[in-house]
């Protein structure tokens, strides 16, 4: 079984007119399953703006699939021809016929490969070019720590309860948890600690006042 992992960012559109970049992007969300990862927009987040000649279309978006996030956007290059001709050929000429640029600035997490990154993507479809021959240049790309307090502060939960169980822990489990996951826990207090100037007593009143994250940072030595 592949390994999914979780991303979330920032998708930019460059493009001659805002009406070819809002199309373009239409049809990157729809064609992004066939590469085995859902990504979705975030409703009513599309912004535009001038970009010297071009037109520039943000939108947020977040999603989960096979493999880390860069693997998918460089599988647009196996773009073909039977693909679009079985699903829409006219959204095939229409990306051939058009130039465009695409921006991914993400966040990306793959927990079964102990991977965690912070990257910026950019592909590049000059007119009438086959989108076999894209341009995928990943301009940007900086490891991120995987632990209980990283995972909260870079986006891809919302507080310790989520992060305890993004990271499969719950009460009936805390007993058995591996030495790793307690590290886990352990360097994420210490982050919070770090960040925030706080004391460990601060951070557990103040950020992880969560009975079952206080269990498993007291266990083997405690902190």
């Amino acid at each position: 079984m592949a390994n999914l992992s979780d991303a979330h960012g920032i998708f930019t559109v460059r493009a001659r007119t805002k009406d070819i970049g809002n199309k373009v992007m239409d049809i990157i969300f729809k064609t992004q399953e066939a590469w085995e990862y859902n990504m979705i927009e975030i409703e009513n987040s599309r912004t535009c703006f001038k970009s010297d000649e071009n037109i520039e279309i943000a939108t947020s978006f977040f999603g989960t699939g096979r493999w880390d996030f860069d693997n998918n956007i460089c599988s647009m290059k196996q773009w073909n021809e039977d693909m679009f001709i079985n699903k829409n050929i006219d959204d095939f000429e229409y990306l051939i016929d058009n130039y465009w640029e695409l921006k991914y600035e993400y966040k990306d997490i793959e927990l079964g490969c102990d991977f965690c990154c912070e990257a910026d993507t950019i592909v590049v479809h000059e007119k009438g070019q086959s989108l076999k021959e894209l341009d995928v240049c990943c301009t940007n790309s900086s490891s991120l720590d995987i632990n209980i307090y990283s995972i909260i502060k870079n986006g891809f939960v919302n507080d310790v309860e989520d992060a305890l169980s993004y990271l499969g822990i719950d009460e009936y489990e805390v007993d058995e948890i591996s030495d790793y996951t307690v590290n886990q826990c352990k360097q994420g207090l210490k982050e919070c600690m770090a960040d925030n100037n706080w004391t460990r007593e601060e951070v557990l009143n103040n950020y992880f006042s969560n009975e079952i994250f206080k269990k498993i940072i007291n266990m083997q030595n405690g902190f």
